[in-house]
């Protein structure tokens, strides 16, 4: 009974966060992959020790090996010791647009959903490409708008540098209000979260978004809006 329970359990932590890596940007997924292996490794040779079918010595010789390959900061069962302590990265979806912002590289990738370059990777535009996006935007989809003037201000190109003076130190209230799946989304989180879980994601992303630490103030009022969005819908 023990064995069927520590099974279940740990069918049920894989499938979890194999779940949290398809939120990730594709270079992510290869290295919290072989986190999932190690952490596997790690829980399959504690339950040998436990049942009696490796020698403590040799279980504490496989977890140190583990833990000395990968490193330890990169353990995913330190993340799952706490109720949504994983939060992904923030996605934002507009009805011509979807861009997800990596917090370790600021890098935004996703994918132009409807337009003259409708099907593309935003990663493989060229500076034009965005210009002509940007310009397309502006009367269709405000949203999508200040999504491309972000990517062209992560690139410093030209064309960023002669829009920034219509997307720059705005409120943004043209760019609408957000739906619940959206704040939830941009905020990295899933279902049945709290508001404290809302606070520390806002927390978290507002770290790294706010323009005052190199972010960008698209970003950071989205961020701001998504909490006030979810705390509203909470109560």
């Amino acid at each position: 009974m023990i064995r069927l329970i520590f099974a279940a359990v740990l069918i049920g932590v894989i499938w979890w966060y194999l779940r949290k890596l398809r939120k990730l940007p594709a270079k992510e997924q290869k290295k919290a992959y072989w986190n999932v292996a190690v952490a596997a490794l790690i829980a399959i040779t504690l339950f040998a020790v436990f049942t009696g079918r490796m020698h403590w010595l040799g279980g504490v010789i496989a977890g140190v090996f583990a833990l000395g390959k990968m490193g330890i900061r990169y353990l995913p069962l330190i993340k799952f010791l706490g109720k949504n302590n994983v939060f992904g990265n923030p996605t934002f979806n507009t009805p011509h647009l979807k861009a997800q912002v990596d917090l370790q590289t600021g890098d935004v990738t996703g994918e132009v959903l409807d337009g003259p370059l409708k099907g593309k990777n935003i990663a493989d535009l060229t500076n034009e490409e965005l210009a002509e996006l940007h310009s397309y935007y502006k009367d269709k989809d405000k949203r999508a708008y200040y999504l491309v003037y972000v990517v062209m201000q992560r690139r410093n190109t030209q064309a960023h540098s002669q829009s920034s003076g219509q997307a720059g130190q705005k409120t943004f209230v043209d760019a609408g209000n957000l739906a619940i799946t959206e704040a939830e989304q941009i905020l990295g989180l899933e279902d049945n979260y709290s508001k404290d879980d809302v606070i520390a994601a806002h927390r978290r992303l507002i770290q790294k978004l706010h323009p005052d630490r190199g972010g960008n103030d698209y970003l950071a009022s989205q961020v701001n809006l998504a909490k006030d969005t979810l705390l509203k819908h909470l109560d």
